[in-house]
């Protein structure tokens, strides 16, 4: 409803929700889903580690590895005492199996951290909603009784 003096605070909240609120919970969901994906693919890569680590370092390991664009190739490792990281911009460092699990450990906790503030976050964006909601059904009240 507008007035005389320009749009009501119904108005004016639902806006809030829609442009700002929404949007950002929206924006949280996504980022928990992709931390969530990271966890998973860092716990995925600790079992394999820990798979190879059981195993004679001396024994080929054979797997598939991807040379890029979906495109897939039978590959035998001769040496599986060490494993290259790639910390970006096409940097890579050579680690043993141990310091591997110990990286990607470490990495779990940093994405866990980092999704529980994320899910703090989207809590307390949940949380306003709810009082914009609350408002508004009053402003809602307020204009109806005055009608009335």
């Amino acid at each position: 409803m507008t007035t005389a003096a320009g749009p009501s605070k119904a108005a004016l909240y639902t806006t809030h929700l829609r442009n700002d609120l929404f949007p950002a919970i929206q924006a949280a969901r996504e980022g928990i889903a992709r931390l969530e994906w990271d966890i998973s693919e860092y716990k995925d890569v600790i079992s394999r580690l820990a798979n190879v680590r059981l195993r004679s370092t001396t024994e080929p390991e054979e797997t598939l590895t991807e040379l890029g664009g979906g495109i897939w190739v039978d590959a035998r490792i001769q040496d599986t005492s060490s494993v290259t990281l790639d910390i970006g911009l096409d940097i890579h460092m050579e680690l043993s199996v141990q310091d591997a699990i110990a990286y990607s450990t470490k990495r779990i906790s940093v994405l866990e951290k980092k999704k529980d503030v994320l899910t703090k976050r989207m809590e307390g964006l949940e949380w306003q909603v709810e009082q914009f909601n609350g408002a508004i059904a009053q402003a809602d009240n307020g204009v109806h009784e005055s009608v009335r």
